[in-house]
Order: C-alpha cells, then structure tokens, then sequence
C-alpha cells in the first residue's frame, strides 16, 4: 500500500500515520506500506527506530534531483535515475551511509516502466538497466570508480550489474559479437590497470543474458580467442560460457557431441584451456582438447553397451551416470553391475551413479552409499554389494 503525502506534512503528521499504520497491522500483518511524494519513498516499519531512520533517509533523497523515484529503507536506498544524471545520484545516495541499489535507464520510459514492475512484484534485474549495487562499507578503487562510473556515457553495452567492490557483470545489446567486443572490453581494462578485478561480458541469444558469456578479467586474454568459432558461418546455436580460470562450457542438447569437438577444434586457442565440457548428444564429456576424442569413444561404448545407463558424462578422472530403468520396476543390479565393469569407465575415476536423489560413488573400485541414511535405497545398496564382491 503506497500513501502519496500532503506536500506541508511535517514530522509530526508522519509521525501520527505511521502510529496509525502499526496499529491496523496488529490485525492485518500481511501489509506492506510506503509513504512519499513524487515516487520517492519510505518504507513504514513496526520498529520505530527503523521508521525513524528510513524518514531520515527520505528527507535527504527527495532533495536529490537526480534520484527520479526511491524507496529508503533504515539501511539501504533503493533508486531510479537516468543516465545523465546517474553520477551525480549516486555520489550523493553514497554519502548517506546507507547500503545503495540504483538503477539507471537510457529513457525515463524504461524507468517508469520498471519501478511500476518491481513496486508489483518486489524488483526484477532489468537488462536495460545498469544496477549500482554498492554496500555501505564499499570504497572502491579510484580506477575501478571512473570505469563503473564511465559505463552509462557509452552505447555499446545495454546494461549490467556493477558492484564496483565485488564484480560487474555487463549485458551487450541483443545480435552483438561477443568474440569482437570482449576483447575489445579487455584490451580496455589492462590499459585501465584493471585486469585484476572481475568483469563478465554476456549477449543474447534467446533473450537470456546468460547464454553467451565471457570472464573478460582476470584469465589469459589469449582464451578469448577461441570466441570467434561459435560466430562463424554454419556453427550449431549453443549455449556457452568461458569463465576467469579458462574453463569452457558449451551445451547443445540437440548437437551431436562430435559436431562440438570439431568446432571447438577450429579455435587454435582451445589448445591451451585447462578444461572444455561439452554437453551434447549423446554424451557429455570434459577435459582439455587433446582428450575430448578418446572420451567421446568411451562414454559412447559405454551408453551403447549397457540398457542400464543413460546420460553418461565423462571426464579424464571422474564420470558420472544414471540408471536407466522405468519407474516401478527394479533394476537388473548383477547385469549393472557387469556392464559398467566392462566398459572400463570407472578406471582411474572417482565415478558417481545417480537415480532421482539418490547417488552411489565408486572411488577406487570400490562402491559406497553416498548417504546411509537414505530411504528407498535398496536396491542401490544391492548394487554396492554385487560390485564389491566381485572385487
């Protein structure tokens, strides 16, 4: 419930409504209220000391013309600006002392339009926004300060999450090349001194701003080569993700897996990452590029050999499996237990086997219960008792 104040109210008539407030909510709890003018509010608490210090907060931002709608809390501010005027905003919510979140939009159309989204359903990311999200004890580095600062004067990156004492997280607009602006994006931070501090670049793909994303910094700037494959004319639509220690991650339910070692293949770059999991059809495998060919053939010998097992994964020293069986039935154990043991896939691998909640780790040659408190189990516990006899 939002109450749009008399604009001569002084203290004491704030004082009396919030009275007011704390006693309807001896019958109705479930309330939330804020008071305020213009969209600039407060937050009414039944603590009066929290009331007391969110009016406090009020006082001081509905005099900030930048701030163009706010809810104070006792010890966070959450607000709107546009971005010529974020700067400005953002260093005054600063010197309140209070924990800040500022979005800050290109046009006050998307401004409007998001504080009506997150007055009605409690705040949503907004991926044409920047969100400023800097703690009260924050004082980041001058450098990392004018590039955080610097980001709403440019056009080429649509918005992002920037928590200039912990990561930033950017956006690029929807159709944009990734492999072209993250090492642009780098080349940028080392000349700022910023190669240190964790920046994450990411673009649409199907209106997620998760399904292509790069660890700019820190890493190997080298790695970002290996971008450019998943551009190139006739790769299969992915999703992937290339993080700070040069992990890459591509998934593509619907590709086959050999399709993805041949294009991940193409990028000379791929050579030196530490590890590439891919998450094909049929299998999913996980190592550094000259290993991907010979796990491909196991994990495939090992889906093909045995009914027991479906959605193999596969990595140079562990691997993972779940039963395969229909719901109601009980699984053939000692068949199980024989098939996984041929295919040689728990050799040299901490090796997991799941079903539902359920997991049982072979370590070693020798199978355990992950939890032996688990009900319903009996059957995995078959499991562990034929293969360890047969050692």
């Amino acid at each position: 419930m939002r109450g749009e104040l008399e604009p001569d109210i002084d203290d004491a008539g704030i004082a009396r409504l919030i009275d007011e407030i704390q006693g309807y909510w001896r019958n109705n709890p479930a309330v939330a209220f804020r008071l305020g003018w213009n969209g600039v509010d407060f937050a009414v608490s039944s603590d009066d000391g929290e009331s007391e210090a969110a009016v406090g907060f009020w006082h001081q931002v509905v005099e900030m013309p930048t701030v163009l709608a706010a809810v104070t809390f006792s010890d966070q501010i959450n607000a709107y600006s546009l971005r010529d005027g974020t700067v400005e905003a953002l260093h005054g919510l600063e010197s309140l002392g209070a924990q800040i979140s500022l979005e800050s939009f290109a046009t006050e159309t998307d401004l409007v339009a998001d504080t009506e989204s997150d007055a009605d359903y409690g705040g949503i990311t907004n991926p044409l926004a920047y969100l400023y999200w800097v703690p009260s004890d924050c004082d980041p580095d001058p450098a990392l300060r004018e590039f955080a600062e610097s980001l709403v004067e440019r056009d080429d990156i649509e918005g992002g999450t920037v928590e200039p004492c912990s990561q930033i997280s950017l956006g690029l607009p929807s159709g944009a090349s990734l492999a072209e602006a993250a090492p642009a994006l780098r080349a940028e931070l080392d000349e700022r001194g910023l190669d240190w501090f964790p920046v994450t670049l990411s673009t649409a793909l199907t209106g997620s701003y998760d399904t292509h994303t790069a660890a700019v910094t820190p890493g190997d700037a080298g790695a970002l080569a290996v971008l450019s494959v998943f551009e190139q004319e006739g790769a299969p639509t992915t999703f992937y993700e290339l993080d700070a220690e040069r992990m890459l991650s591509i998934t593509s339910f619907e590709t086959p897996t050999t399709e993805l070692i041949a294009l991940i293949s193409g990028a000379p770059a791929a050579a030196a990452l530490p590890q590439i999991h891919l998450e094909g059809t049929p299998v999913t495998i996980y190592g550094p590029l000259s290993a991907l060919s010979g796990l491909h053939a196991q994990a495939v010998a090992l889906d093909a050999a045995s009914e027991a097992f479906g959605s193999i994964e596969l990595g140079v020293d562990s691997g993972a499996a779940y039963f395969d069986y229909e719901v109601g039935s009980q699984p053939d154990v000692e068949t199980a237990a024989a098939d996984l043991r041929a295919s040689g896939a728990t050799v040299g691998r901490t090796f997991t086997l799941r079903q539902q909640n359920f997991e049982l780790y072979i370590i070693d040659g020798v199978a355990e219960i992950a939890d032996p408190n688990y009900t319903g189990a009996d059957w995995m516990l078959a499991f562990i008792e034929v293969w360890n006899a047969a050692n």
